[in-house]
């Protein structure tokens, strides 16, 4: 399985943040970002670092209860 969360970047701010990237999710599609990050900021692109790697505490705080979502096989 893969993992349900990407690294993204947020124009709100300086640091990466996380999104939920799962087919369980409604609407979301694997060649598609996600429109909000974890926090509720807005996505503005992919970024190429880990998920664990995120300067977003609020995301990272967040992730725990999304764990269990299957992910989509994209590779970058």
């Amino acid at each position: 399985m893969s993992s349900p969360f990407q690294t993204v970047t947020s124009p709100a701010d300086e640091l990466t943040h996380l999104v939920l990237h799962s087919p369980a999710m409604p609407g979301h599609r694997p060649e598609e970002l996600p429109r909000a990050t974890l926090c509720g900021g807005r996505s503005s692109g992919w970024h190429a670092s880990s998920p664990g790697e995120v300067g977003c505490l609020t995301c990272l705080y967040s992730a725990p209860q999304f764990m269990a979502l299957p992910g989509f096989w994209v590779i970058r």
